[in-house]
């Protein structure tokens, strides 16, 4: 949530092709940060499964920039024991609505082993059948 009151936006002038064209910047106050719900409720998802010593790390690049979870690319590694209990981790966060994984093979946002989504597309893209489905 937007605290208004701590929120300063400047005015500067850029040049461009066209002439000069204003720039809008926001200035970055602590209180700033976006605060999510449905962000914060897998987070402290992640953090319980860390705490448990099934995931060893977690990563939420760009947090401070996300406004709604199907946005968000949530990266993981797992210890020794959450792999050999890795599909119990992943019945576990398919109670998030369109949640879906894959390797993070890509490895530009982050070095972490996999990538967690909770978009429709990334999760018809990564063709993973729903708790539902699985279980019809």
């Amino acid at each position: 949530m937007i605290k208004s009151s701590t929120v300063a936006t400047t005015i500067s002038w850029k040049p461009c092709n066209t002439g000069i064209l204003p720039v809008y910047q926001i200035l970055q106050h602590k209180d700033y940060i976006m605060k999510v719900p449905e962000i914060i409720e897998v987070k402290n998802h992640l953090d319980k499964l860390k705490t448990s010593g099934l995931i060893e790390s977690w990563e939420l690049p760009y947090e401070n920039l996300l406004t709604r979870r199907s946005a968000a690319i949530f990266f993981v590694s797992f210890t020794t024991e959450g792999r050999s209990q890795i599909e119990d981790v992943w019945d576990e966060l398919g109670s998030y609505e369109n949640f879906s994984f894959r390797a993070n093979e890509e490895k530009k946002l982050s070095d972490l082993n996999f990538r967690l989504t909770f978009n429709k597309e990334e999760k018809e893209k990564n063709r993973q059948p729903s708790p539902v489905e699985v279980s019809s």
